[in-house]
């Protein structure tokens, strides 16, 4: 688990907050993830760690994994239910409405902003900003990415529409002419998101991060059990057509629904959120 999926536990101590009444302790070993500046300021957890009345989580239980299986060419999720409500069904929690399914970084004092190649959004005003991060890591999986072309195709007929994109880069995908943004930790460019009135990515870690601002285009293969990472408030893309496929290799059908698609739905998804945010008076026009 990365982050993104550690970063689900904001959620989930919410919850278990509202129903306790008791702010919670995350403990874990050994990775001291219940330490990381995702975790910083939130109003639901107990900052000072070892407060008697707090409702204690290890992180760690097996019950609150959403893995069922993991071999060595694929793994087996838990299909029926989104990653928060698996989390507090592990705690033996009641399932959170669907409205409450949103993740939060909270902000610090001090945090470092957008490091940009093309100057700063200060300069471009009101203009809708659309963000893309290109691909989500890759590590775990080669299936849950979308084509590089066809994201360079939708940042140009972005910006014909009267966008200013920007994309994040993790140093394996950039996509030409559009200025880049790159960041030293999760939690700022979580914060940074917000910012955007479209941000645009896959079913990795930092779509839990922007859950709770609404401006997410969320593009889905195959790869994970639709349920597992769909958050309603977020223009929600489903590409894939034979979840949950699961394969950490490659695979041919995942590949075939990447070729088949067609991204303009992702910019008319990303057109309806600036219109929703109050910016389609700004467009060059309100459709693809």
């Amino acid at each position: 688990m990365g982050i993104g999926g550690w970063l689900t536990w904001t959620a989930a101590a919410r919850e278990v907050c509202l129903q306790t009444g008791k702010k919670v302790t995350l403990l874990d070993q050994p990775r001291h993830i219940a330490y990381h500046d995702i975790f910083v300021n939130n109003p639901y957890l107990n900052q000072e760690r070892w407060t008697e009345d707090t409702h204690k989580i290890y992180m760690g239980q097996k019950a609150c994994n959403y893995v069922l299986e993991d071999y060595q060419d694929r793994v087996v999720h838990k299909s029926d239910k989104h990653i928060i409500n698996v989390i507090l069904e592990g705690l033996g929690m009641q399932d959170t409405a669907e409205s409450n399914l949103w993740c939060r970084v909270y902000p610090r004092e001090k945090y470092d902003t957008f490091s940009l190649t093309g100057g700063s959004l200060i300069q471009y005003g009101r203009k809708p900003l659309a963000i893309i991060e290109p691909n989500s890591k890759t590590n775990f999986t080669k299936n849950r990415v979308y084509s590089i072309e066809k994201y360079q195709y939708i940042a140009e007929k972005l910006k014909k529409l009267g966008f200013v994109v920007f994309q994040i880069t993790n140093g394996l995908c950039r996509l030409k002419g559009i200025d880049s943004v790159e960041y030293k930790n999760f939690s700022d460019a979580a914060l940074d998101i917000g910012k955007a009135d479209a941000f645009i990515t896959t079913e990795g870690g930092l779509v839990h991060a922007a859950s709770c601002y609404a401006n997410t285009v969320c593009i889905h293969t195959s790869y994970n059990p639709p349920k597992m990472v769909y958050y309603p408030q977020n223009k929600n893309i489903m590409i894939g057509s034979h979840a949950p496929c699961g394969l950490k290799i490659r695979c041919p059908e995942c590949k075939k629904d990447l070729e088949q698609h067609d991204p303009d739905e992702i910019i008319q998804a990303a057109v309806d959120l600036a219109i929703a945010r109050g910016k389609g008076h700004l467009l060059q026009q309100s459709s693809t």
